[in-house]
């Protein structure tokens, strides 16, 4: 009989506060947790599967920022990180 085989994995990311354009703006420090369960040759079969969840916290934060031009045109525009996302894999090992 196969040997049955579960990863569970929470990657914890912390990011400090850090420099954004237009000079002198911060963008806030944020923690994003993500989440993983992989289960390896499900009953002995070669099928893998795994679920996964990103932004765990639906955490809204700022991870850059674009303006191409000058801050007298009052156009200072932000990059967010992505939203909760979750999904599902299915993997055959040939």
């Amino acid at each position: 009989m196969g040997k049955r085989q579960a990863n569970q994995l929470i990657p914890l990311n912390l990011i400090s506060d850090q420099a954004l354009s237009p000079p002198g703006a911060i963008g806030a420090g944020y923690t994003r947790v993500d989440l993983r369960l992989d289960w390896k040759r499900v009953a002995g079969s070669q099928f893998s599967a795994a679920l996964f969840m990103r932004n765990a916290f639906d955490e809204e934060y700022i991870v850059g920022s674009n303006n191409q031009l000058p801050t007298q045109f009052a156009s200072v525009s932000y990059l967010y990180g992505e939203p909760r996302t979750f999904g599902g894999e299915i993997r055959f090992d040939f």
